[in-house]
């Protein structure tokens, strides 16, 4: 038999491994001396306190009331009693302990004003918690628990930033402790500072090289940000770490697929035998696309693959067997579909059912129609909800969408969801009556996004943001309408209306969209002309040849479909002075598979390498622009014209030639020379497009006329208000017939 002196150091013991993390041992010790002693107070008290920390409330709670029969009047008990009752969700019981123990106990230390704080965050009155999270840090400034729980309070009763600093002065407090850094990071990146959460990442698996979940979440910002190689570097070590953290792989496989290797990321994604895939990771098996093909035979079979998929994938889901609840987590979209040049009208609707049936049945009611809003305010509200406000192209494009509408008529939104910030950023956040940044969960995204309350809701980019694509799957406000900035159908029954411009549609364009169409003028915006410089830079600088004919192509390369390969071999043949010039992918691979494909053209034409093919690496939008102007030919992409590139050439006078495609993709920049009145660089046929290309290239004389002809004309094409006033009458219209007004 035990004495009580063999009990107190067994309970030692078990406390000291407790604190080590070692709970299995500390249990079995205190499980022993309960063998000898069942009502051992301590041994009770500490195996309670054990139960809790594994978050087994129904073993805790027989050992807590069997303590509190034994010792009613004991401080500690009662203290655990509350613990109990507000683990098992029981506020009036946890209150009624909580009166009990603040009657007796006579010091009010740092743990007794945490668990009241506690108590009070759990009944949501975040005010009265906030004051006693910061009593118990007076009594004790080095109670971590208090710092956390106070950061917690703060960050759900909405303040961010003042959780931020309770975490920072924590850390400055503690600097060797990580404990500060993962929450720091968190908060910052909710906050939008990508920059600053990445660091705090950093600082912390310096501390902790071993940890895969810092990783992990350090790859996901990187990879956020589309800082790929520093993404797969974290990845790879957080999947070396620990194989099985799935979110890791599965990011990983998408990162590499970004980097042009294709056959790498499937392997990762293939799902493991005797095991079910998580939905995440499912869809981004059946529905992954290359970068680049090989050839039109090789993009057929990468469609059928992906329609396949995609209808196994619906019928599964409209079954339930897919885990619907994972729905929220998805972080990947079907972008590159759109650059296949086919009518994506019934994947797109097909893709648009699969996430709305998942999201139905994890939350239907965020399906439900939104409440016609009551108020005598009559301005619309409107809402913007974009990942890419920043200087960028759906940046530079969208923002007089929010600048332009006249505050005394509409009430302006903005819910910024992605990962940078700038300049650009707080000009639009200055123009707008309120502006939020979302960066939390895609549920409570669309619930922060319903409680505005709004009339309008506009997604400027669908397909571009993998929660955007989510969210415009669920029904936030009465109306809702897709922007261009990823001109493609949303295909989506929840978003009412698709705002394009009118000039770039085909006569056909109805039968593209399953949305109702909404034509604006011009280019369908304000855009400002970009800052002219005076000095032009010498070819040289940018290591290109100064007796060549440079034909320039300045899309990215995942753009180019394989149909252009055959007018740039057309170029090369009947111009032996032509250089090619492409701007090389931010993966390696990506830039030799196209260059590849290029190389086996030249071959099979029987076209001898004399450097005609030339790769520059990616370069500042200022020496972009210096490169479109030494272009002797800006050539425009098949099935997906350039659209912001087009509008930097055509800034600085630079011709493009063109070849109007099928749909409105493919026609952005046959409408801006439209505009420009220079409709001689738009080709009716592959034979046209490369004879004005090479007449171009070969006289001087005709590109100068042309340049001056577009420089004249450059005010119909840019800072036009005729846009936003047809936005503006355009919202007005459709929110009168909604409301019946």
């Amino acid at each position: 038999m035990n004495s009580p002196a063999q009990a107190i150091s067994q309970i030692t013991q078990a406390d000291a491994l407790s604190r080590q993390g070692d709970l299995v041992a500390a249990r079995q010790l205190l499980e022993n001396v309960l063998q000898v002693t069942p009502d051992h107070r301590d041994a009770l008290l500490h195996l309670v306190d054990i139960d809790l920390v594994e978050k087994r409330v129904a073993e805790a709670r027989p050992r807590a009331t069997r303590l509190a029969q034994l010792y009613p009047h004991d401080h500690d008990v009662q203290f655990f009693m509350v613990k109990v009752e507000l683990a098992d969700r029981n506020l009036g019981a946890a209150k009624l302990w909580m009166e009990r123990l603040e009657s007796s106990i006579k010091e009010k230390t740092a743990p007794f004003f945490y668990l009241r704080a506690t108590l009070h965050a759990q009944a949501g009155e975040f005010v009265q918690a906030h004051a006693a999270f910061r009593e118990a840090l007076r009594i004790d400034p080095g109670y971590v628990l208090a710092y956390s729980g106070l950061a917690t309070v703060l960050q759900r009763s909405g303040d961010l930033e003042q959780a931020r600093a309770a975490w920072e002065d924590y850390a400055a407090r503690f600097p060797q402790n990580r404990d500060a850094l993962g929450p720091l990071a968190e908060i910052s990146s909710l906050l939008g500072d990508t920059r600053l959460a990445a660091k705090y990442l950093q600082q912390a698996v310096a501390l902790e090289p071993g940890n895969a979940s810092l990783w992990f979440a350090l790859g996901q910002l990187h990879a956020e940000s589309r800082e790929l190689s520093a993404a797969r570097r974290c990845l790879e070590r957080a999947v070396a770490i620990d194989a099985a953290l799935e979110g890791a792989s599965s990011l990983l496989a998408w990162v590499l697929s970004e980097l042009g290797e294709t056959a790498a990321a499937l392997m990762l994604l293939a799902p493991a035998q005797g095991r079910a895939p998580a939905l995440g990771r499912r869809i981004r098996h059946d529905l992954l696309l290359p970068q680049i093909y090989a050839d039109a035979q090789e993009l057929g079979t990468w469609r059928s693959r992906y329609a396949d998929n995609l209808a196994r994938l619906l019928e599964e889901a409209n079954q339930g067997r897919l885990p619907a609840e994972q729905v929220f987590t998805l972080n990947q979209t079907n972008f590159l579909l759109a650059y296949q040049g086919q009518n994506d009208l019934g994947l797109q609707q097909d893709y648009a059912r699969l996430l709305q049936r998942l999201i139905g049945q994890a939350r239907p009611d965020l399906l439900a129609p939104a409440k016609r809003r009551k108020s005598r305010d009559r301005r619309i509200r409107v809402g913007f909800v974009s990942g890419f406000l920043y200087e960028c192209t759906v940046g530079h494009y969208f923002r007089n969408w929010v600048e332009g509408l006249d505050p005394k008529r509409f009430e302006r939104f903005v819910i910024s969801n992605g990962t940078r910030s700038d300049q650009l950023t707080s000009a639009i956040n200055a123009s707008s009556e309120h502006f939020l940044t979302l960066r939390q969960n895609t549920s409570d995204m669309a619930q922060a996004i319903r409680e505005q309350n709004l009339d309008i809701l506009i997604y400027p980019e669908i397909g571009m943001h993998s929660a955007n694509y989510l969210l415009a799957n669920m029904r936030l406000a009465p109306i809702q309408c897709a922007g261009w900035g990823h001109p493609v159908t949303t295909g989506s029954s929840n978003v009412d209306y698709f705002l394009t411009c009118g000039d770039m549609e085909p006569p056909d364009a109805a039968q593209h969209y399953c949305e109702q169409l909404i034509p604006l003028p011009g280019i369908g915006t304000r855009y400002a002309l970009p800052p002219q410089h005076q000095q032009t830079p010498a070819r040289s600088n940018f290591s290109l040849p100064e007796d060549r004919h440079l034909y320039l192509c300045p899309q990215s390369l995942f753009k180019i479909h394989p149909e252009n390969d055959a007018l740039y071999l057309d170029i090369l043949e009947r111009d032996p002075e032509a250089v090619l010039v492409f701007f090389a992918a931010p993966g390696t691979q990506v830039t030799q598979a196209f260059a590849q494909r290029l190389t086996r053209g030249m071959a099979s034409r029987g076209l001898a390498p004399r450097s005609q093919i030339k790769f520059l690496p990616q370069i500042n939008t200022d020496a972009f622009r210096a490169v479109l102007g030494l272009a002797d030919v800006v050539l425009d992409t098949l099935h997906w014209s350039g659209g912001n590139t087009s509008l930097d050439a055509l800034a600085v006078g630079a011709p493009i030639v063109t070849l109007p495609g099928s749909f409105m993709r493919g026609r952005q920049s046959m409408a801006m020379l439209e505009i420009l009145g220079v409709p001689e660089l738009i080709a009716a046929s592959p034979a046209e497009y490369v004879a004005k290309a090479t007449q171009l290239a070969g006289d001087v004389g005709l590109r100068l006329h042309l340049k001056e002809l577009i420089i004249s004309a450059r005010e119909k094409l840019f800072n036009r208000s005729e846009p936003i006033e047809a936005l503006s009458e355009n919202l007005q219209r459709i929110f009168e017939t909604y409301s019946g007004s």
